[in-house]
């Protein structure tokens, strides 16, 4: 057979030459006893690229320099804030505030803000809580990243405005929830009274500071939204359903009614404290 005949079979030979002396240096650099760190160092390299490249991606998504994907379903999410109201206005309730928990860029504010003014309820206040930093330090261990879902104030705000809300009767609080949920912001926004709380903060401590807040605020009927509700039921962590759980234990002049969701995930629920 001539050689043409069989070239097919080993297009480039000098190639196995190079296998070779790969083959060759590794092994040397394993006989050496720097083989494992410097893959340990190439794998640390590519971990910082991309922990770097997230940063700077959640940085542009915070300042709103880069595409934001909505949290929440906008179009389950607007028609479950009709029903809400809806059945709130049929019971002859009267409207305290909207209060809201873990704002970000403030897709669920503002299609509530969109709901209520449908309703003719656009005076009512929304009132949103955030740091504006993203998850806090040490929720981590609750299964989060830290600064996830960060949006700068100006951002939301911006954000707000584009989705057509009237800011006027908004309201945002910025600052860790252990230093805003306290009575100095209750006097601050004259607060006595809130109907529809969203608590849309992720994880179990937050949760349980908020409750803990809004427990003399909720009105003789008031509905509760839990956004992450089974997130970490599901690995078998505590989270809302067990902040709430405590809640409802501590607190037996409350009886929380399921009402369907937006989400599987999330939870809502219509509460009723017995009168005293």
């Amino acid at each position: 057979m001539k050689q043409s005949d069989i070239s097919h079979l080993n297009p480039n030979p000098d190639m196995d030459e190079v296998f070779t002396m790969i083959h060759a240096l590794k092994s040397t650099l394993s006989h050496l006893g720097i083989l494992s760190p410097l893959k340990k160092a190439r794998y640390e390299l590519n971990e910082a690229k991309w922990k770097t490249k997230l940063k700077l991606k959640r940085v542009a998504m915070a300042y709103g320099l880069a595409k934001w994907k909505p949290l929440i379903p906008e179009q389950k999410y607007a028609r479950i804030c009709n029903q809400i109201i809806d059945e709130l206005q049929q019971n002859g309730h009267k409207f305290g505030d909207h209060l809201e928990f873990g704002v970000s860029r403030g897709t669920s504010l503002a299609t509530m803000r969109h709901s209520l003014k449908k309703a003719n309820l656009g005076h009512i206040r929304s009132i949103g809580f955030d740091s504006f930093k993203g998850m806090p330090a040490g929720s981590e261990e609750e299964g989060w990243d830290k600064g996830a879902f960060a949006s700068t104030e100006g951002a939301t705000k911006s954000y707000l405005e584009k989705q057509g809300v009237d800011l006027s009767n908004v309201h945002l609080v910025k600052g860790w929830f252990n230093e805003t949920c306290n009575d100095d912001t209750i006097q601050k926004y004259g607060m006595n009274k809130a109907s529809i709380v969203m608590i849309d903060c992720d994880i179990y401590s937050a949760t349980c500071e908020v409750l803990n807040f809004i427990e003399p605020l909720l009105a003789e009927t008031s509905v509760l939204i839990f956004d992450d509700w089974g997130w970490r039921s599901d690995i078998n962590e505590i989270g809302q359903k067990e902040a709430f759980e405590e809640f409802i234990d501590k607190h037996p002049e409350f009886t929380a009614s399921p009402r369907p969701t937006y989400l599987d995930q999330a939870r809502i629920f219509l509460m009723k404290r017995a009168q005293q």
